[in-house]
């Protein structure tokens, strides 16, 4: 008897750009409702993903625990949110637009949760990437976030 294995590779769509990506991540923070359209679009991504699709969909579990009013809920999609970002750079140790979500999400993290411990090397590394950033709409990002985090001086 012959079986019939079927991995859900075979049914996910498209992975959105990077730009429409972007775009979702940056309401997100604000809007729920672009949270979890972040969270839907990702969906079919796996883990052998690119690491920046993994990444953002780590991000996007983080972010939908901000929403969340159930404490168990929330601290459950951080950890899960963790483990992609974590997973993502680890993959893929210079890839400046993981690094640079990291460096986000822990930047906006509350210190209690002591999820912190990449943030100076990811500023640095961030810093000393930024002349090499050829992505217009990347290279943007990466200066708004410095400069956010050289005003607050965290």
């Amino acid at each position: 008897m012959t079986g019939l294995i079927v991995t859900t590779s075979y049914f996910q769509g498209p992975l959105p750009s990077l730009k429409q990506l972007r775009s979702l991540y940056q309401k997100a923070s604000t809007q729920k409702q672009a949270a979890e359209n972040l969270v839907h679009q990702l969906a079919g991504a796996g883990s052998d993903a690119p690491a920046t699709i993994v990444c953002y969909k780590g991000v996007a579990h983080m972010l939908i625990a901000k929403y969340s009013s159930n404490p168990v809920k929330k601290y459950k999609k951080f950890l899960d949110g963790k483990a992609m970002i974590t997973r993502s750079v680890s993959r893929d140790t210079l890839n400046i637009e993981a690094r640079l979500l990291r460096f986000t999400i822990q930047y906006h993290t509350p210190r209690f949760l002591g999820y912190n411990a990449e943030l100076e090397a990811d500023k640095l590394f961030l810093t000393a990437s930024l002349p090499q950033i050829k992505d217009p709409e990347l290279k943007v990002m990466v200066e708004k976030m410095l400069s956010i985090s050289k005003a607050d001086q965290r």
